[in-house]
């Protein structure tokens, strides 16, 4: 079972990618064809769902030439002090 930590993690880097992807003016259609995946995918990707693997974080960087900490939205998570 997934922790909590990580379903909150999941479901703000779903919401930043869904945000850039709103950013650029790209529907779910048009993304999907470009990654070579289906439409589902991306859905659950954006409500965190499903984790991206590095594969796809790389092809979504690449797409929308941004750091990858960047396309995560990663400064906004804050993680807890050790």
């Amino acid at each position: 079972m997934i922790s909590e930590e990580r379903k909150l993690i999941r479901l703000r880097i779903g919401e930043s990618l869904k945000k850039v992807r709103l950013e650029n003016n790209i529907s779910i259609k048009k993304l999907s064809s470009i990654l070579n995946v289906n439409q589902k995918t991306i859905i659950n990707w954006e409500k965190g769902k499903t984790a991206l693997n590095s594969k796809f974080l790389l092809k979504f960087s690449t797409f929308y030439n941004m750091k990858i900490d960047d396309l995560l939205g990663l400064d906004k998570i804050k993680r807890p002090k050790k």
